[in-house]
């Protein structure tokens, strides 16, 4: 290939159509790129190409003409046009190619020049370049609203699709699939909840726990409960009050030395506390048995 143009598709038969202006030939392969041969020989610089029912057109800049061949042989050329100035293009139109409705097909739109198709239900009216002799105007007479199902669908509108009811398939897949996420969620929550748990219990458990394992019983002690201020006034207060009592062996009592009367004794609970010496007739007398009481005093009989 040097300087491919005009490159065209016939369905029909499945074949691909080139003019080289180079090699000023045209030619012909099938969709795969094989059985390519030369289908125009030695023309004079072939430019623009299209195909229509059995035939193949195109231009030439050098001849400025318009010819047609038979697509498969090349055979039957006919020149249609001559003496075309700077002519590289070609394009054929024709009723069997349109396919569809469009509103412009109605009457021209209800033009009176040009019906423009803008896709749908959509168009407008233009006017030519040079004026005739009938007035033009850019608004139709009336306008022209075709059904969707007779509209012309090209490349840039969307696709209708069949409405029916969901695919029960998809829709138990999809059940399944948030189902089982919902309890994997529950399950990762669950352990997270029992661990956490697990671990605060432990270090509970750890604060009872010498360094070799072994638990240890703890109980409060009523006498460190008290502070050490509270336990020295304590101390204070029952020393002083055993340094206000004196105890007098000649008179055998306990008064209390700050009392304005060294007669008055102590309070009664005080003096409860300390034993009273025995008195002299309670005091038992050692003395020899005479030998009277030997057998008849009860006291000396032996049990």
């Amino acid at each position: 290939l040097n300087y491919p143009q005009g490159l065209i598709v016939d369905p029909e038969e499945k074949k691909l159509f080139w003019a080289d202006a180079i090699l000023d030939c045209i030619e012909i392969t099938d969709l795969n790129g094989k059985e390519r041969r030369s289908l125009i020989p030695l023309d004079t610089h072939p430019f623009g190409l299209t195909q229509y029912g059995d035939h193949i057109y195109w231009t030439s800049l050098l001849k400025k003409t318009v010819e047609r061949a038979d697509k498969l042989t090349g055979r039957r050329r006919t020149t249609f046009h001559t003496a075309l100035h700077g002519v590289i293009e070609i394009s054929f139109v024709a009723a069997g190619k349109q396919q569809g409705m469009n509103p412009c097909s109605v009457n021209n739109g209800y033009c009176s020049h040009l019906c423009l198709y803008r896709g749908g239900n959509s168009y407008v009216c233009a006017c030519p370049d040079l004026p005739d002799s009938t007035p033009c105007s850019t608004e139709p007479n009336m306008k022209v609203i075709l059904p969707a199902s007779e509209l012309d669908l090209d490349d840039d509108s969307p696709i209708p699709t069949e409405s029916g009811p969901p695919n029960m398939d998809n829709t138990s897949t999809l059940v399944i699939l948030g189902a089982g996420s919902l309890c994997i969620i529950a399950l990762v929550a669950a352990v997270l909840f029992v661990g956490f748990i697990y671990h605060k219990r432990r270090r509970q458990s750890k604060k009872y726990l010498y360094t070799g394992g072994r638990s240890v019983l703890t109980f409060s002690n009523p006498n460190y409960s008290t502070s050490s201020a509270e336990q020295v006034t304590h101390s204070d207060k029952r020393s002083h009050f055993w340094r206000k009592l004196k105890y007098d062996k000649s008179q055998e009592r306990v008064y209390d030395v700050h009392s304005e009367s060294d007669k008055q004794t102590a309070s009664p609970e005080v003096v409860s506390l300390i034993p009273a010496p025995p008195s002299p007739s309670h005091c038992a007398v050692d003395h020899h048995p005479s030998p009277s009481d030997g057998v008849d005093n009860p006291s000396l009989k032996t049990g």
